[in-house]
């Protein structure tokens, strides 16, 4: 019996197709490591067969997917170590125990202590009310993994583990995951050699949206099995096209990807024959000023479209300045979808490297926050991260929207409201800006709000979508959101704001 069985498996979200005809057999026993260049598609495989993409509305996968002989589905899926809000609140008792935990506290506490014996974390175990953040991170990230195995999953799917340990601790987390994988079945996304190497029975290379080898450790590494394989084992990467890359887009020297199957180009043609939107979303917000403008009366909320758009920009203004739009003006219908969509926040936080520096899963899959993308890292590749987390749309909040140019390269789309930092909008420039989000949201798309900082401005727009379309007080909102980054929010102007916003909405409702 084989733990996993993959034959014509592919997924694409909208236009974009990541994977498009992956075959793979992993056997019941062992660990087998996922290699292969970033943005190669390793999480997007992992997240789909966990059923966490299911709630993307431009997500589609096709082909076959069998865990341990039986069709993978709901009550059926691998299980994803992920990295939950909660856990950093948590003793460690309470992490360990997270998935599963006995009645009392004394059998707690002697489930915890077992589990932690029986799996190397033996130091750990007299120390049970000590909290998670006290420990060291790999031992932080060991707890969580355990949590997530002593349910005894047909397949255990970790990703990255050791993704910014210094070398001591991602050997330690390494040894440890061996250790593990006597014990519970384990496919682990990693990206060093050495690594692997230390851990694997067996490697798989992906690339191009496929399989390119799947063989025995330390072999795969020592005697490549094709030249894709060796040019990985000597570079860390590959020079394959994308599975939808089109050949005149590419190096002369990368060949072109063989034709989708028939599956990937009839997910894709749902997203084609589909109607466009009524009319594209765009922002009616003028550049920033040098200093702000004397306050002026807000128009009411009635003159802007149901679709997003304003008949009058909106002024700029910060919140100390901005009035209160006049009460009893008709606000557009909320969403039939935002306050389900809300009361997904904070369930589950994948962890920052998926995406630029200080991202943020709001509601994984939907809703993202993140510092600006090209402030740490090249803006190509802090695009393309966003891209293969499904992100279709950018909120913009800084003074100066970003490269259209970067934005067209890349696949993405933009609205700007520019706001300067510590400050925030109007709560006019507000209710456009939400209501345009939740368009969005409604149509499937997939957003990522940024600042510089991506705290600050990015964290007052998340809680005022919660507080519009999620049907949560100021307070709540903030405190939600601080649940899943503690610096969201970031100065008294921005918090009054809030309260600002939310009494408007009382008083027009």
């Amino acid at each position: 019996m084989s733990a996993l069985q993959l034959s014509g498996f592919g997924v694409c979200f909208g236009h974009r197709v990541i994977l498009s005809n992956i075959d793979l057999e992993l056997p019941a026993q062992g660990v087998d490591v996922l290699m292969g260049p970033v943005k190669t598609g390793k999480s997007t495989l992992m997240r789909t067969l966990a059923g966490l993409n299911a709630c993307t509305t431009i997500h589609r996968h096709w082909g076959c997917a069998k865990l341990a002989d039986r069709p993978v589905g709901a009550g059926w899926r691998p299980t994803l170590v992920q990295q939950h809000a909660a856990l950093f609140k948590s003793s460690v008792q309470e992490a360990v125990l997270a998935q599963s935990a006995p009645a009392t506290r004394a059998q707690r506490d002697e489930a915890a202590r077992e589990a932690l014996q029986a799996h190397g974390l033996g130091s750990i175990a007299n120390g049970l009310r000590q909290s998670v953040l006290e420990l060291p991170v790999h031992q932080q990230r060991a707890i969580n993994i355990l949590a997530h195995a002593l349910p005894c999953p047909p397949l255990l799917m970790v990703d990255e583990p050791t993704y910014g340990l210094p070398p001591d601790a991602a050997q330690w987390l390494v040894d440890w995951l061996r250790a593990l994988g006597d014990k519970v079945r384990l496919l682990v996304v990693l990206h060093h050699q050495g690594q692997a190497r230390r851990l694997a029975d067996r490697v798989v290379l992906l690339g191009g949206g496929v399989v390119l080898a799947h063989g025995p450790n330390p072999r795969f590494f020592t005697h490549p099995v094709n030249d894709w394989v060796r040019q990985f084992a000597l570079s860390g990467s590959l020079s394959v096209a994308s599975p939808d890359a089109r050949e005149e887009d590419l190096d002369p020297s990368v060949p072109p990807p063989p034709r989708l199957p028939q599956a990937a180009l009839d997910a894709v043609a749902e997203f084609t024959q589909r109607p466009p939107p009524a009319a594209p979303v765009a922002a009616a917000v003028p550049p920033p000023s040098p200093r702000p403008p004397p306050p002026v009366d807000v128009p009411a909320l009635a003159s802007i479209a149901v679709n997003g758009h304003a008949t009058t920009p909106p002024a700029r203004h910060c919140a100390s300045t901005a009035p209160m739009a006049t009460v009893g003006a008709a606000l557009p219908p909320l969403s039939r979808t935002g306050v389900e969509t809300a009361s997904m926040v904070g369930k589950a936080i994948m962890t920052e490297y998926r995406g630029p520096h200080g991202f943020h899963w709001i509601i994984p899959g939907t809703l993202a926050g993140c510092g600006e993308p090209g402030a740490m890292a090249p803006i190509d590749y802090d695009m393309q991260l966003l891209a293969n987390l499904g992100i279709s749309h950018l909120v913009t909040l800084t003074e100066n929207d970003i490269d259209e140019n970067a934005l067209e390269r890349n696949g993405l789309k933009n609205i700007h409201l520019p706001i300067f930092d510590r400050e925030a909008p109007s709560v006019t420039q507000a209710y456009m800006l939400v209501r345009r989000m939740q368009l969005l949201l409604d149509q499937g798309h997939v957003i990522a709000v940024h600042c510089k900082a991506g705290i600050g401005r990015t964290g007052t727009i998340l809680a005022a979508w919660l507080i519009r379309e999620g049907g949560l007080s100021a307070s709540d909102a903030i405190a939600r959101l601080r649940n899943i980054h503690t610096y969201y929010v970031q100065t008294r102007e921005q918090e009054v704001f809030l309260e600002r916003f939310e009494q408007d909405i009382l008083k027009r409702t």
